[in-house]
C-alpha cells in the first residue's frame, strides 16, 4: 500500500467515525461541517497566478481546545501559468488532515494548526502530478451563534516542486524546498451537545489542569507486546517487539504519550539490536464503559546496534512517522485493554543511508511499516471522564450557601455542612470514613471493643437522630419525627434478628460473657470465622532494577487478615510477568503485609507499607524464594491531589533483597 493510499485511508476512516452516532452522542464530543475557501499565493520561484480553491473541512471536537479536521479544496480549468498566454488548463487540489489547539474560549479565540497535505496537480491531457507537503500556521475562530462558528487563518505550506513537471512530469525536481502562503475561511455548522455561550462541564474541567498540574488529567502506562512487518523493498523480516507507552491523559478524550520497543527473537525470551524510541498524541472518540475507538498520530526512531542476532551490516537509524488506529476496552476507571494498528512511515527503502521525511517529492517514495499490538493500560489518577454535575460549582468556586432543612443537612464535626437531597421513593445510604473492622459485626462495637446488644443500640440512634434534627426539642414532639424514628427501630430490629439467626451457636459468646457485656443479644465478632472474601485488588506495573532489564506487570489482592487475633496484618497473593531482556519471568507469591500509620505530608497522607512472604519464581528454573515489599500508599480524599488516592510505589526484592524491582500501581478498594 502506498503512502497516498495510507493517507486516504487513515482520512476516510476518521471521517467514518466522525459520523459514527455512538462517538457523538451523549459523550461531550462535537463534529462540525466547514465550507470555505483557500487563497494560495505560490512561492515567487514559481511562475503562478493566485489561486483560489472551494471545499470545506469535516472536525471532530474533543472538548473546546483540541480537535481534528480533513480537509479538501480544489478548483478545475485554473489558468495557472502567469506567463504563458497559450497555457494548459491545471486542475489543482489540496487534500489532508491537520490537528488544532485553541488557546482560551469566548467569542474570539486565537487557534494554532499543524498536519499534512496533498497537492495534486493535472495539466489537460498530462499525467497528475503529486507533492506531499507540511503545512502550519495559526488564526483566529469567532462564535457566530450557538451553532455557527467561522475561522479565518494563514497557513505556510513546504513542499518540493517545480513548474517544469505539470508539462513533464519525468522532469528531475529540484531540492530546493518551495514555500506557499494560504490564507482560509470558511463558516462551520457545529452539531452535537456543547454550548458556546457558557462553557460546557468538559471544558470546564479539561481547563482546570491549567490551573493545577494534579487536576483534570492522569497518568498512563501500557506495558505492549507487538509484532513489525517492515516493507518487503527494505528486505527485513517481521519483528516481534516488546514495549512500554506511558505519558498523561488530558482527560477523557486526548493524551500524550512516549513509547519504547524492544525487538525480541520469535519466542520473545532474547531482545536483539532493535529498537523503537518516540512519542505521540492519542486522539480517544469515545468515552465511558464498553469499547473506545481511538486515533493516534506522532514520530518515532528506529535503532539497529550491531549484535549477533540483528540484520547485518546494521542498517543506518531511521525517522519514522507514526499514524494509526485501535479500540480499547475499558475494565472499569483504571484498567483498560487495547488492540491497535500503527503504520511506521519511512522515507525511503534504502535502510544504509538516513533520509530526511522532510525532503520526500513524492508521497509514493515512501514506505510502510506496519505494527500491531495488544497491551493493557493502567491509568493512575483522573476521574475516567471530565463531565462533572452541572449544579456543581467549580472548583475554584467556594460552594453556594444553603439554608440547611431537617434532615437533609447534617453538621459535622467541626462545623461543615453537606447538603443531601432525600429522594421520594427509595433508600438513601451515607458512610463516611475509612472501614475499621472486616467482620459483618465490625460496625456494631462500642468504644471499649464489645459488642452492642439490641437496646444499646437503639438509644444510640435515637441520640443520633436528636443531634440531626435542626429543632432542639424530642424527636418524640413531632410526631412526624416519631413515626420515622419507630419505622427505623422496627427495621433495626429485624436486621439484628436476622444477624443473630445467620450466626452459628457455636461462635456465639459464651453466657458469662455476654452477662459481664450486659446484653443476652451481644455478639463477639472475634469469635467469627475469617472472611475471605477479596478487600481490593491491585494493578500495577514497573522495571527490574538489577539484572537483565525487564518490564514488569502484576495483580494482587487483599483476601483479609491473618487471622482474627492477628488482624492488624492482611493476607496479599500476587502474581508478576516480566518480559524484555532473557526470557520472560513468573513471580507468584503469598505474603503478610503490615501498614503503618498513615502520615500527612502537604495535601496527602502517606501509609507505608511493608510485607514478607513466601513464593516461586521462575527464570531460568524454577525456584522457591522469600520475596519482599516496601513502599508507601498515597491517600488523598479531596482537593487538587485527589486523583492521586490510592496510588502505591515501592521496590521490591524477589528473594528477600536480591533481584531488585521497581512498582508503582493503584489500590482499587472493593
Amino acid at each position: 500500500m502506498r503512502a497516498s493510499d495510507v493517507l486516504r485511508v487513515s482520512l476516510n476512516l476518521a471521517l467514518a467515525l466522525l459520523l459514527a452516532p455512538t462517538a457523538v452522542a451523549a459523550q461531550g464530543l462535537t463534529w462540525t461541517l466547514t465550507p470555505g475557501a483557500r487563497w494560495i499565493e505560490w512561492d515567487k520561484a514559481l511562475p503562478f497566478d493566485d489561486t483560489r480553491l472551494l471545499g470545506g473541512a469535516m472536525g471532530i471536537g474533543l472538548g473546546r481546545y483540541v480537535s481534528l479536521e480533513a480537509f479538501h479544496h480544489e478548483e478545475t480549468g485554473v489558468s495557472l501559468f502567469n506567463d504563458r498566454a497559450e497555457a494548459p488548463a491545471i486542475d489543482v487540489a489540496q487534500s489532508g488532515a491537520r490537528v488544532t489547539l485553541a488557546f482560551g474560549t469566548g467569542s474570539f479565540v486565537p487557534v494554532v494548526s499543524g498536519g499534512a497535505s496533498l497537492l495534486r496537480f493535472r495539466a489537460e491531457g498530462m499525467e497528475r502530478t503529486r507533492r506531499l507537503s507540511l503545512d502550519y500556521g495559526g488564526g483566529l475562530r469567532f462564535v457566530l451563534g450557538e451553532r455557527v462558528q467561522g475561522e479565518v487563518g494563514l497557513d505556510r505550506t513546504r513542499y518540493f516542486f517545480d513548474a517544469a513537471n505539470l508539462l513533464d512530469p519525468a522532469t528531475p525536481t529540484s531540492d530546493e524546498a518551495k514555500y506557499n502562503l494560504t490564507l482560509r475561511a470558511g463558516l462551520g455548522v457545529q452539531l452535537g451537545r456543547r454550548s458556546f455561550d457558557p462553557a460546557d462541564d468538559l471544558d470546564g474541567a479539561f481547563a482546570q489542569r491549567y490551573q493545577s498540574p494534579f487536576s483534570g488529567f492522569a497518568l498512563a502506562i501500557e506495558p505492549v507486546i507487538g509484532r513489525l512487518d517492515f516493507d518487503s523493498a527494505t528486505g527485513l523480516d517481521r519483528q516481534n517487539m516488546v514495549g512500554i507507552r506511558a505519558g498523561v491523559d488530558f482527560g477523557s478524550f486526548f493524551g500524550l504519550r512516549a513509547f519504547h520497543w524492544w525487538g525480541t527473537e520469535d519466542d520473545f525470551r532474547t531482545t536483539n539490536g532493535f529498537r523503537i524510541v518516540g512519542g505521540e498524541a492519542q486522539f480517544t472518540l469515545s468515552a465511558g464503559p464498553g469499547i473506545t475507538p481511538f486515533l493516534t498520530g506522532g514520530a518515532g526512531q528506529l535503532h539497529w546496534t550491531p549484535r549477533g542476532n540483528g540484520p547485518d551490516p546494521a542498517p543506518a537509524n531511521q525517522t519514522a512517522v507514526v499514524l494509526g488506529a485501535g479500540v480499547e476496552f475499558n475494565f472499569g476507571r483504571h484498567l483498560r485493554a487495547s488492540i491497535s494498528a500503527r503504520d511506521y512511515i519511512l522515507g525511503g527503502a534504502d535502510l544504509s543511508a538516513d533520509p530526511d521525511l522532510g525532503s520526500v517529492v513524492d508521497p509514493d517514495e515512501l514506505i510502510n511499516n506496519w505494527q500491531v499490538s495488544a497491551g493493557l493500560k493502567l491509568v493512575l489518577g483522573g476521574s475516567g471522564r471530565l463531565i462533572r454535575s452541572a449544579e456543581a460549582p467549580a472548583p475554584s468556586e467556594p460552594p453556594p450557601a444553603a439554608a440547611p432543612a431537617p434532615g437533609t443537612a447534617p453538621p459535622t464535626a467541626d462545623g461543615r455542612t453537606i447538603i443531601i437531597p432525600v429522594p421520594e421513593t427509595g433508600e438513601l445510604y451515607v458512610r463516611f470514613g475509612e472501614s475499621r473492622g472486616t467482620a459483618p459485626l465490625a460496625g456494631l462495637l462500642s468504644a471499649e471493643g464489645a459488642a452492642i446488644g439490641t437496646e444499646q443500640l437503639r438509644e444510640i440512634i435515637r441520640d443520633e437522630l436528636r443531634n440531626l434534627l435542626t429543632d432542639p426539642a424530642p424527636a418524640t414532639a413531632d410526631s412526624a419525627h416519631a413515626a420515622a424514628l419507630h419505622r427505623l427501630e422496627v427495621r433495626i430490629d429485624s436486621l439484628m434478628r436476622a444477624i443473630r439467626k445467620a450466626v452459628p451457636r457455636a461462635v456465639s459468646p459464651s453466657p458469662d460473657r455476654a452477662a459481664a457485656q450486659g446484653s443476652p443479644d451481644a455478639m463477639a465478632p472475634a469469635s467469627l470465622p475469617v472472611d475471605r472474601s477479596l478487600r481490593e485488588t491491585r494493578f500495577f506495573t514497573g522495571f527490574t532494577t538489577t539484572g537483565p532489564s525487564q518490564i514488569l506487570l502484576g495483580l494482587a489482592t487483599d483476601i483479609g487478615p491473618v487471622t482474627r487475633r492477628w488482624d492488624f496484618a492482611s493476607l496479599i497473593p500476587s502474581i508478576v510477568l516480566g518480559f524484555g531482556d532473557s526470557r520472560p519471568t513468573y513471580l507468584a507469591a503469598l505474603s503478610v503485609e503490615y501498614r503503618f500509620r498513615a502520615l500527612p505530608v502537604g495535601n496527602v497522607r502517606v501509609a507505608p507499607m511493608a510485607s514478607i512472604g513466601v513464593g516461586l519464581f521462575r527464570g531460568l528454573d524454577f525456584e522457591a524464594i522469600v520475596p519482599t515489599f516496601a513502599g508507601v500508599t498515597l491517600e488523598a480524599s479531596g482537593g487538587a491531589m485527589r486523583h492521586l488516592d490510592n496510588v502505591f510505589l515501592g521496590v521490591q526484592g524477589v528473594d528477600f533483597l536480591n533481584g531488585g524491582r521497581f512498582l508503582v500501581g493503584l489500590r482499587r478498594m472493593r
